[in-house]
Parts: structure tokens; sequence; C-alpha cells
């Protein structure tokens, strides 16, 4: 007998193409995106009339371009990869500047989309020199004064939470009691 004979088994982890480090990315990566899911799913649950209410204020063809734009400069960037794996330098740099210049399409969508939505008057509530500092209510950070008369120049009104077809505010899932 020879010692090839009676070598160890390989472990399920040695058969796995790449680095370790690259599963354990691609697995958090999954259990993060699968969590942002299930909040999603509760939310919905939670209050459906206030869910499709808030998801006609998206910009549904903007977001398809962005999903298109972003699965291909990953592409691109993986074939820039194996080109330089190949040594092949013209084709390396011609496919980085291609998902470079993806990158910057996806970040002007991104603006016109947030552009868009602050013009609308969506946003995150702020808070006022006379609000609260705990809670999360968009009713406890409405100024009492008339928008502009401030002590902070950047302060704003916040505009009143969006409301469902039913008439009820689709904020009453996050509302604070506090």
């Amino acid at each position: 007998m020879t010692t090839q004979d009676h070598a160890p088994p390989r472990s399920v982890l040695e058969d796995l193409p790449g680095d370790l480090l690259i599963w354990v990315l691609i697995v958090s990566e999954l259990a993060v995106f699968g969590a942002g899911l299930l909040a999603f799913l509760v939310v919905r649950l939670g209050d459906p009339s206030g869910f499709a209410a808030a998801q006609d204020q998206l910009h549904r063809v903007s977001a398809s371009i962005n999903t298109v734009v972003l699965v291909t400069s990953g592409w691109l960037a993986a074939r820039a990869t194996r080109e330089a794996q190949a040594g092949r330098v013209g084709p390396t740099r011609l496919n980085l500047a291609l998902a470079g210049l993806l990158g910057i399409v996806f970040l002007v969508l991104k603006g016109r989309e947030y552009a868009d939505a602050i013009a609308r008057g969506l946003g995150t509530p702020r808070r006022t020199p006379s609000s609260p500092s705990t809670g999360c209510s968009p009713a406890s950070t409405r100024p009492t004064s008339s928008p502009g008369s401030s002590s902070w120049p950047w302060s704003r009104s916040v505009p009143a939470p969006i409301r469902s077809r039913t008439g009820r505010s689709s904020g009453t899932w996050w509302t604070s009691s506090g």
C-alpha cells in the first residue's frame, strides 16, 4: 500500500471554486438581501394600502434601467478580470472603462430620482429645535411656526405622511409612540 491509498478525504470547502473569503462575502450578501426582502414582506403585510401608496412614488423604469446597468457593469468587471489574467491589457482597459462609464450612468439616474423625490417633498423627517430628540414620528417633527421662520436656516417644513387610497396614513407602521 502507498500513502496515496490512505489520503484523508477532501473537505467540501476545498472543492469550492475561488477563495473561501469570496464565499463568505457571497453568503453574507445573500443573508442581508434576504433580511431586506423579509422586512419588505413584513411591512407590506402590516400596511398593504400604505405600502401600495408608497410604491406609487417609485421610478419603475429608472429602477429597471439601473438593474440592467449594474448587472452589465459587474459582468464587464468580471470580463476585465479574465482579460487581465490572460495578460491582455487592451481588452482589460476597455472592459474597465465601460464598467466605469456604466457606474456614472447609474449615478446620474439615481441623482435624477433623488432630485425628483426631493422636489416632490419626499424624504426623511427633519428635527426642529422644538421637536423631541427621540422617536421618529413625522407629526412630532413638523414645525409649529410657519416655514422659514425657524432659527435653523436649513430646516424646512416636513410634508405630511403619504395618504393611502383609503385616506389612512402610510406612516402608521413606523410612527413612534414616544
